[in-house]
């Protein structure tokens, strides 16, 4: 009877932590599942806020463009209700000088119109005056003894017998 009473004890107590042993793996499978699930869900809300702040930033850049377009629009329209189209136009992501015919009817025969980028190449003019340029450094003197070549020296040549024949001619007195 005491064999029979230990095998039930025993049966008991193996049953008890097998269940012990059931739980435990029941729990942590559980956690593995709810920690997956969490690394699942931050990684979504991470694509998400990367994803909207990128859509975020291409919506704003192409707001901005818009605003530019409408802006330059605007400004065309300005300059041609006062009968001057203005000095450029924009022609896609391009800037072009206006056309001569669109220049205002103003300006006289002899008057040509530059682009200001033409005055603004010098840099800054000690004068400011426009029509001060910056003149080249003088040309080097040739030295006399340095021979020329022959094409030059028959082109001095004959320059030189011209002018002797000129002055012969005029003093010629037939």
């Amino acid at each position: 009877m005491t064999s029979h009473v230990e095998e039930a004890s025993f049966s008991r107590f193996s049953r008890f932590f097998q269940d012990v042993e059931d739980s435990g793996l029941r729990a942590y499978d559980g956690l593995v599942i709810q920690n997956a699930s969490d690394i699942a869900r931050e990684s979504d809300r991470v694509r998400k806020e990367t994803n909207w702040a990128y859509l975020q930033e291409k919506h704003d850049k192409k707001r901005r463009q818009e605003e530019a377009i409408k802006r330059i629009g605007e400004d065309v329209g300005r300059a041609t209700e006062g009968g001057y189209a203005g000095k450029h136009f924009r022609m896609g992501f391009m800037t072009m000088p206006a056309p001569q015919d669109r220049l205002p009817s103003s300006c006289g025969q002899g008057f040509t119109v530059r682009s200001q980028s033409l005055h603004s190449v010098g840099g800054g003019d000690e004068d400011g005056s426009p029509n001060s340029r910056k003149q080249p450094p003088p040309k080097p003197k040739r030295d006399p003894n340095t021979k020329l070549s022959i094409s030059s020296e028959g082109v001095n040549s004959g320059s030189a017998s011209s002018i002797c024949n000129r002055d012969n001619l005029e003093n010629f007195d037939p």
